[in-house]
């Protein structure tokens, strides 16, 4: 089974093999083999199975969706692979992110980074004093999770979903409603009673933990709960011969990633935000607190 797996830094493999000063991953044969997603691949236990990492650090949801969709129309239906043979996992970022095209490409935006950029520096500090709200994030989020549930879904592509950083909360009325939980992947999504997240459930041991993002470990550790979840009645992936002719790696991913963010001073933009909402206010200096970076 071939594994196409899409995130974040959390899937990505941010701090397995990176240049300390730059953060920016050195060796990526090294990082696709050793993140949740290659660790995956060897518990699988088939033959011909594969993955592609196509995460990227600070990635949104707006990112995963797109690229996601890309890939199952792009690379596997245009060489005519089988539905049955793909697994994708994906692992939900945090909502507040969003995806801009600037300046001639995509752009991740985390709200309390500024930017390089000038323009989409602009934008940024548009956006998080004037159109950043937690309802629209929500519904946002709702709609891009049960739009690629539903396109796999008809597909007859196998799919799982988790939340990386923090449990990604339902607006209400979908909250409530018994037909959503079946609508968005029923137990193909790892959230359980307490809406768990891969860092709350890796944060119970310290190995799992590198600086701010899982270690060897720890994504080993993931690797492990997701083929638990999968069990063994998994079919075998494309031979190497058929995914080169495709254009795919037996393992592969997402290479260099430029990175537009600089974090001093950005909380000056937030200000507004935090001054308007006091459990805004606590979650974003908690966030700052463990990462400067990564969250939210």
């Amino acid at each position: 089974m071939y594994v196409y797996a899409n995130g974040c830094s959390f899937t990505y493999g941010s701090e397995l093999h990176d240049d300390p000063q730059t953060r920016i991953c050195t060796n990526n044969s090294y990082r696709w083999e050793h993140s949740w997603p290659g660790a995956l691949t060897r518990l699988l236990g088939v033959s011909g199975a594969g993955a592609y990492n196509d995460a990227t650090p600070s990635g949104s949801n707006d990112r995963i969706t797109r690229t996601t969709v890309q890939f199952v129309l792009r690379n596997w239906q245009a060489a005519d692979l089988p539905a049955e043979q793909l697994l994708v996992v994906i692992g939900w970022s945090h909502p507040a992110r969003r995806e801009f095209f600037v300046d001639g490409a995509f752009r991740q935006v985390v709200p309390h980074h500024g930017y390089d950029i000038r323009a989409l520096d602009r934008l940024a500090r548009v956006y998080r004093q004037v159109a950043w709200d937690d309802t629209e994030s929500r519904w946002r989020f709702a709609t891009q999770a049960l739009t690629l549930a539903s396109f796999l879904r008809d597909l007859g592509i196998r799919f799982v979903f988790f939340d990386a950083i923090e449990p990604n909360r339902l607006p209400d009325e979908l909250a409530d409603d018994p037909a959503v939980p079946g609508l968005l992947g029923g137990d193909s999504w790892i959230r359980g009673s307490d809406d768990l997240s891969m860092a709350r459930v890796l944060r119970a041991d310290p190995s799992n933990w590198t600086g701010q993002h899982p270690s060897e470990t720890g994504h080993a550790a993931w690797a492990a709960l997701l083929a638990q979840r999968l069990g063994t009645d998994l079919p075998a992936g494309p031979p190497a011969s058929t995914l080169k002719a495709a254009g795919l790696p037996q393992l592969g991913g997402t290479r260099a990633v430029q990175r537009h963010d600089v974090k001093e001073g950005n909380l000056t933009g937030m200000r507004p935000l935090i001054q308007h909402a006091a459990p805004l206010r606590r979650r974003i200096a908690s966030a700052v607190q463990r990462d400067p970076f990564l969250y939210p």
